[in-house]
C-alpha cells in the first residue's frame, strides 16, 4: 500500500500489491520492511530482531524515563523540605523577635512607671490613687513582658499580639495633634 495525500492534508491508502511491515518507533519515526528483490515473509527473521530491538530500546527508554521522574520526585521532596524548613526557621525568627520587641516595650514602660513615680515623690503627689495605678502598671507590665508572663484576668495573649499593632493603626492621628 502507498499513501497518498488528499486535497485536506488526510491520508487516503492505495493498494500496490506489496506487504509491507512497519513499526512506528516514535512520533515522526518509523521501521519498515517491504517486498522487494525478497518477499517480506522470507524477512521474518529482520523482523523479530527489529521487533525485539525497539522492544529493548522501548524498556531502555521506559527505564530511563522512570528514573527521570523519581529523580524529579526526590528533588520536588527536598524543595519542599527545605520550604518548609525555611517556613519553620521565619516562625521560630518572626516569634523571638516579637519576644524582643515586647521585652524593650516592657523595659520602657517600666522606665516610665520609674519615671513618673520619682516624679511624684519629689514634687509629694504619692497618692493611694497614684499607688493604686502603679500596681495596675506594674501588673499589666508582667502580664505583657514575654521573661514573665504574668496572667491577667481581662487581657488574653492575642492582645500582648495586637496591642501596639492596634494602637499605632487605630490612634496614630491623636499623637500628631
Amino acid at each position: 500500500m502507498s499513501d497518498i495525500k488528499d486535497q485536506y492534508g488526510g491520508r487516503q491508502f492505495e493498494s500496490t500489491g506489496e506487504l509491507v511491515f512497519v513499526i512506528d518507533i516514535g512520533s515522526y519515526e518509523r521501521k519498515e520492511i517491504k517486498d522487494g528483490q525478497e518477499p517480506v515473509e522470507s524477512k521474518i527473521s529482520s523482523i523479530i530482531a527489529m521487533i525485539e530491538l525497539e522492544g529493548q530500546r522501548m524498556k531502555v527508554q521506559r527505564i530511563e524515563s522512570e528514573i527521570w521522574r523519581i529523580k524529579r520526585e526526590e528533588q520536588h521532596m527536598i524543595e519542599q523540605e527545605l520550604r518548609e524548613q525555611q517556613d519553620k526557621e521565619v516562625k521560630a525568627f518572626k516569634k523571638i523577635f516579637l519576644q524582643a520587641i515586647r521585652l524593650h516595650q516592657a523595659n520602657i514602660l517600666r522606665n516610665c512607671i520609674y519615671t513618673v513615680e520619682t516624679n511624684a515623690k519629689e514634687n509629694g503627689n504619692v497618692t493611694d490613687e497614684f499607688k493604686n495605678w502603679k500596681i495596675w502598671a506594674e501588673q499589666k507590665i508582667a502580664w505583657y513582658d514575654p521573661m514573665i508572663n504574668g496572667e491577667d484576668p481581662i487581657l488574653n495573649n492575642s492582645h500582648k499580639t495586637n496591642l501596639f499593632k492596634d494602637l499605632l493603626k487605630n490612634d496614630s492621628n491623636i499623637y500628631l495633634k
